[in-house]
């Protein structure tokens, strides 16, 4: 076994991809393989290589993500001796350019229940809100609770007619899966379907955000996941989301 790990550690390391990621990968390899392993032994669970892939896309998504995030978070200097008390920047919601329409999504994901929740929403260049949906649906995971967000925010903006969008998720493997055309197992087919309904529009882009960036469509799959948000929403916004909101647009220079 150590033999077997030196070996790939050394292939890693001399690969012409991003070391940091590759790491990522073995460790969530390896966690999802251990933790499997313990259920087996000790709670006489059988083996599931399906529920083991999708440990290990699970635990990549985060890591990846979490990382991510942080490179983009590190706007500010950190607290050394000669920096001490100064605050790093707060990543807020981005503006689209003049014209278009950005549309955030986000998701939340039931372990017990299954069941995924989304928050849609959708704003125009000056940060205000136009629309949004929120809805519940079976899931077999949280990516793919986000991949299919995703795609009932393309179908949204589709039936209104809106030609120039972005799409906004913090989910990073969804993200990265439709800028790249990478066909990840689990939600291949509604990438497909994302990828198709993308060319509907006279523009479409992709964008990741960090977790920061996407308040407001976290805060909406929150409130529905737990059963919160009041009927017609989207249409008069309670108090606790318009101020949400506003506080997440950024002010005009």
């Amino acid at each position: 076994m150590d033999d077997w790990l030196q070996r790939v550690l050394e292939v890693l390391s001399s690969s012409s991809t991003h070391l940091e990621d590759n790491f990522d990968k073995v460790q969530s390899i390896l966690w999802a393989i251990w933790t499997g392993r313990n259920k087996a032994v000790f709670q006489a669970e059988s083996p599931n290589p399906v529920q083991t892939i999708r440990k290990i896309q699970g635990l990549y998504m985060d890591t990846a993500t979490r990382r991510e995030g942080n490179r983009d978070n590190r706007t500010g200097v950190s607290l050394d001796e000669g920096n001490r008390g100064r605050t790093r920047e707060v990543t807020k919601w981005k503006p689209p350019e003049p014209e278009f329409t950005k549309c955030n999504v986000d998701a939340s994901w039931d372990k017990q229940t299954h069941l995924g929740s989304s928050g849609i929403i959708l704003r125009d260049s000056e940060g205000k809100f136009l629309t949004g949906v929120a809805c519940k649906q079976r899931s077999p995971s949280p990516l793919t609770s986000e991949a299919l967000a995703l795609r009932d925010g393309m179908i949204l903006a589709g039936n209104l007619g809106i030609t120039m969008m972005v799409f906004e998720s913090d989910c990073l493997t969804l993200i990265d899966a439709c800028k790249k055309k990478k066909f990840v197992g689990e939600i291949c087919n509604i990438v497909l379907d994302i990828l198709s309904l993308g060319r509907n529009f006279d523009h479409c882009e992709f964008s990741w955000t960090p977790r920061e960036g996407n308040k407001i469509a976290h805060l909406v799959a929150s409130k529905a996941a737990g059963n919160s948000l009041p009927v017609g929403w989207c249409t008069t916004l309670p108090r606790y989301l318009a101020l949400a909101i506003q506080a997440d647009t950024p002010r005009r220079s």
